[in-house]
């Protein structure tokens, strides 16, 4: 109560009533679940039908939404809410898939009430384990990545039943591989990796719970199909240094032409015939022709090189160097590699490499090998057993073999110029072939004499608005970069933009090259386990050396966006591999590595080993 003055303010009869006991039980405002207050609760009566009746009886037209068992709820104890989720287990176990409906239907308050005490602080005894395995396998609930945090409690509620003296039987082990089987199948078909790994983490966790020993040869037999992507570079195709020198000529001419646009000075050719001709001379079937300009069905933009123009405007890569066209035959065999494998599925690249199985020694490295576990650093019990195994077998031997698989990985070294000296290439041969398939007389009309003069005839056709109808290979925008975003907020440099079929083997070509690249969940294992062996062999410069590589490949980004990464999982397990070997001779590949790796979920390791 407050005095100000004469006055009295506040409720009156306030003073009359006693203050609360602080010993007293808390008063609880359920009265409809119990007769009196002081009345304990029988064991097993709360169940969802008691509140749902409850709930009905206190409302005046007998629907009850989801949401009014909130606060009913929230007043149970832990135990009565245990008590409630057993009284649903064997109805939820029907529920398929999500629950569509209003929120008075039974689906939906058995949905919530569900949830909800999941959520809340919970109790189990022994006797509820039964109900709580019921609630996991019996329905398609878990199926999917979603509701990780329900999972989460309901595991925690089964391992404490079994701490209170609850036991599995043979059925329910059996029921739950069973389920943990499920996931793994649930999981290939996911296409993200992020849903993949919960799928897979969800059925190590069942199979941990119930005591389910995955065989490590089941797993090696189901990853030794082959990898391969089935598509090779291979020889060049007809004709291909014709074409890639008759780009670059045509790129040199493009070059030359949008200097003489952007120039304030007045250019001869573009207003003397006698100079346009000496300028852009005939070339075999291309013959540039002045008075075309003076076309009156040639729109005003193509005779002032608007096109051009606006190109050189918002292309920010600018226009390709004649040296990139010149260069792409040299590239052919640095690339090729990235056309082999497919990282990407869960079976194993060149496992013949790696090992022999159907020597016993090599199996049993190759199966402690993708029995690597999902962390950035090994277990001391396990790097022990894949030593043992690999002094079984000789360390030499295991040595070359390790290296000469892991350079499948790191050769050449992932990056973007990497990815789009592979896109180019992979493009270029198709353009190839499509060029010689629409102009087959060209190579020989034009000539190796011709190519010059063949070049700037097609660069000012093409400058002017393609007048002569050129085919689609042979557009502008071949010949300025495209402003492609795989990495940081710059566009990558070097990617050609050529316009090409599709090719016929695969609905999207160049977008399959990246996903080739991409490491599979099941692949990152061997990789880890390959990288944890290495740095244990004898020759230590070439094992920093195919770590730093390593690391450098998986840290690249393949496009744009969250889990973009080759692996982000094998990048940190090799740099914490390279950290842990310690020494002086690791110090300048950590510091390489903290140059090139700008990604701050990735390099944070390398700088606090260098600071430290």
């Amino acid at each position: 109560m407050l005095h100000f003055g004469r006055k009295l303010f506040g409720r009156k009869g306030v003073a009359d009533h006693p203050a609360p006991d602080a010993a007293a039980p808390p008063t609880r405002l359920r009265s409809f679940l119990r007769p009196s207050e002081t009345e304990a609760p029988q064991p097993g009566t709360m169940t969802f039908d008691r509140l749902l009746g409850e709930l009905t009886r206190s409302t005046r037209d007998g629907q009850v939404g989801a949401y009014a068992f909130k606060t009913p709820l929230e007043q149970l104890s832990p135990s009565e809410r245990m008590e409630v989720i057993v009284s649903l287990a064997d109805e939820m176990a029907e529920l398929k898939g999500y629950v569509v409906g209003s929120p008075s239907d039974r689906a939906s308050q058995m949905e919530y009430c569900y949830a909800t005490c999941l959520k809340s602080e919970i109790v189990a005894d022994k006797e509820h384990l039964g109900s709580l395995i019921t609630c996991l396998v019996g329905s398609d609930r878990y199926h999917r990545s979603y509701r990780q945090e329900e999972f989460g409690a309901l595991m925690a509620l089964m391992r404490q039943a079994v701490k209170a003296g609850g036991f599995l039987t043979s059925d329910d082990c059996a029921s739950l591989a069973a389920f943990a089987t499920t996931l793994r199948t649930a999981a290939e078909k996911e296409r993200g990796k992020p849903d993949k790994k919960a799928l897979i983490a969800r059925a190590e966790a069942i199979e941990k719970f119930a005591g389910v020993e995955v065989s490590a040869t089941s797993l090696l037999l189901e990853r030794c199909e082959p990898a391969e992507t089935g598509r090779t570079l291979g020889p060049c195709p007809e004709h291909y240094l014709f074409w890639c020198r008759l780009l670059a000529a045509t790129a040199h001419g493009v070059a030359a032409i949008a200097e003489d646009v952007k120039s304030k000075r007045r250019v001869a050719w573009m207003s003397d015939p006698t100079a346009f001709a000496e300028r852009f001379p005939a070339a075999g079937p291309l013959t540039p022709r002045f008075r075309q300009w003076e076309d009156p069905a040639l729109a005003e933009d193509a005779r002032n090189f608007a096109r051009l123009r606006r190109m050189l405007r918002d292309k920010r890569n600018g226009l390709v160097a004649p040296a990139d066209f010149l260069a792409l035959p040299g590239k052919r065999p640095l690339v090729e590699p990235m056309f082999r494998f497919d990282w990407r599925t869960p079976n194993l690249p060149a496992l013949d490499r790696l090992g022999d199985l159907e020597d016993p020694q090599q199996t049993a490295l190759l199966e402690q090998l993708i029995s690597a576990r999902n962390a950035p650093r090994p277990t001391a019990k396990w790097l022990k057993q894949i030593v043992a195994a690999a002094e079984a077998v000789g360390m030499s031997a295991v040595e070359a073999r390790l290296h000469d698989w892991l350079a499948l990985f790191h050769t050449p070294v992932t990056s973007p110029t990497i990815l789009a000296d592979a896109l180019n290439i992979d493009e270029m041969d198709r353009g190839v072939a499509h060029l010689n398939a629409l102009l087959p007389h060209w190579p020989v009309e034009i000539g190796e004499d011709g190519i010059d003069a063949a070049g700037h005839a097609l660069a000012v056709e093409l400058a002017s608005g393609n007048p002569s109808a050129l085919p689609t290979p042979l557009t502008l925008e071949l010949f300025a970069y495209n402003d492609d975003y795989w990495e940081g907020r710059s566009p990558t440099r070097g990617r050609l933009k050529l316009i090409v079929p599709k090719d016929p083997r695969d609905r999207w070509s160049s977008p399959s090259i990246f996903s080739w690249q991409a490491v599979s969940i099941e692949n990152e294992q061997p990789l880890r386990g390959a990288l944890w062996l290495v740095a244990r062999m004898p020759d230590r410069a070439r094992a920093i050396d195919a770590i730093e590589r390593t690391a450098l490949s998986a840290a690249c980004r393949l496009h744009l966006g969250d889990n973009s990464h080759r692996s982000k999982v094998v990048a940190n397990a090799a740099i914490a591999t390279l950290i842990d070997m310690g020494g002086a001779d690791v110090q300048p590949a950590i510091l390489r590595l903290s140059r090139a790796i700008p990604d701050r979920t990735i390099n944070p390791p390398l700088i606090k080993a260098l600071n430290g």
